[in-house]
This record gives C-alpha cells, structure tokens and sequence, in this order.
C-alpha cells in the first residue's frame, strides 16, 4: 500500500461551517445518556472511553441496533432501518470479520453479488477489483492489492481498509462512513498509515472513526473530534441483541 504521508484534507472543516450529516438527541446506546452529536462533513473522530461500549454505540450510529433511548438522523431517516440503508459501516468484528484463508477476489466479488439484483452480471472473482466497484473506494485509500492475495497475508492495515471497501460496496449509496474501532491496530506507525488513508476518504464521504485515543500527532487539523460525555450517570448494561434489534444485514443488499 502507497500512501502521501504529508497528504492533509485540502480544507478544514469548523462545525459552524459544515452542514451536519448526522444527528443524535438524547441518545442511550446502552451506557447512559450521552451528550448530543452533531457531525458533519469531512474527518470526524468520536473519542470514547476504555469502558463505554463503543461497538454497541457504533452499531447504534449505523442503524444496525435499536437505541434504549433518544434517537439517530441521517439524511432523513430517524429509524434504524432507514439511517441503516445511509451508513456504511466498517471495524466491527462482529459483523464484517473476514476468514483469513479466503482471497481478497472471492470477498469483493461475494459481497458485490449479495446486494445485486440476481439479474445482473457479476464479475468474476479474478476481475471485480479492475471494476469501478473495488476502484471507487479502493483508489482513494490507496489499496493496491492482487485479488489472489488471501486475506490471512494481508498486512493489519490493508486488512481494515478492505473492510472499510467492503462496507462501501454493501452500501453503495452511503451518506456517511463510520469505522469502529480504530485501535484495533495496534501499532502506532501502522494505526497512523490507516488514519491518512481514511482522512484522503473523507474528502470524498463523510467518515467517523470511534477511538479511546485523541490523534495528537496525526495530521488531522481539519478533524473534527467529539468527546463522549455522559449526560446522565446511570449503570451501564450491555443490552442483548435480539434479531429485531439487528437491522436485517440484507437491508438494500449487503451483508455489513
């Protein structure tokens, strides 16, 4: 993978300036009420606690779960179902992890062909990442990857970028990415090469990354970062995810 180190989003984007993409009111994902959202364009980083359910928040962000309270809007939408068909979501190992001996060709494709209408050509395996479907995500990430590459060779970084592609192609009409779980890489070096791809992305989507960590010294000026504040103390609970809770993985096609 190439990337320009010194590459910084071209402008900066200040919350008073930028038209809001996502909204929350009031919103308890399962530990406690937090302080209201408001994100708009370009990099946004949600700084969360070691202890505050982060995933569970993600999933509640991206419509896959309901909320225990308060509400999410995106372009519209108020219901997980609906803000579901407007979130790509990618890092949340419960829901895009990727088997390690299957290639990277086989993925892309088996991911393009579950949203597709059952009428329409599916490339194969060996050519789906010379179609705009790898290429429209791919390129700005800088992922320059054989599609005969095993998913277990790839590096940690390239892996996570895949994941965020994959979750492009299942919702190829996003108003917003959001990527789970930034620490999830653990070296520094590494964490910070995923950081300046997803911040060439956001010049192209809107993107949230969710870290325990505040990005001092990335090159993220133009970030726009959102502590997570309680707005209520309140025991948290890890609330069991039934099957109606889960926004349907089949939502406009797409597994993730």
């Amino acid at each position: 993978m190439q990337l320009d180190e010194d590459h910084t989003p071209e402008t900066t984007p200040r919350e008073e300036d930028q038209p809001l993409v996502l909204e929350t009111h009031g919103l308890d994902a399962g530990a406690g009420v937090i302080e209201d959202l408001h994100i708009g364009r370009g990099l946004n980083q949600i700084l969360t606690g070691r202890e505050s359910h982060a995933t569970t928040l993600a999933l509640t962000l991206a419509g896959r779960m309901k909320p225990q309270a308060g509400h999410v809007a995106i372009g519209g939408e108020n219901t997980p179902r609906g803000i579901a068909k407007h979130v790509a979501l990618a890092g949340a190992t419960e829901l895009d992890g990727l088997e390690r001996l299957v290639k990277l060709g086989q993925v892309i494709r088996e991911q393009y062909a579950w949203g597709s209408p059952w009428w329409r050509r599916v490339p194969r395996a060996e050519d789906i990442m010379a179609t705009e479907v790898w290429t429209s995500w791919a390129e700005p990430l800088g992922l320059m990857l054989d599609p005969t590459n095993r998913i277990g060779d790839l590096d940690v970084v390239d892996r996570l970028l895949v994941r965020v592609v994959l979750a492009g192609i299942a919702r190829p009409n996003a108003q917003l990415l959001l990527v789970d779980d930034i620490d999830q890489i653990r070296d520094i070096d590494a964490r910070h090469e995923a950081l300046v791809a997803l911040a060439r992305l956001a010049e192209k989507i809107p993107t949230v990354i969710m870290s325990v960590n505040h990005f001092e010294d990335d090159p993220f000026d133009a970030c726009h970062r959102v502590r997570l504040i309680r707005r209520e103390d309140k025991e948290a609970t890890s609330p069991e995810v039934a099957v109606e809770d889960v926004v349907n993985d089949q939502v406009e096609g797409g597994r993730n």
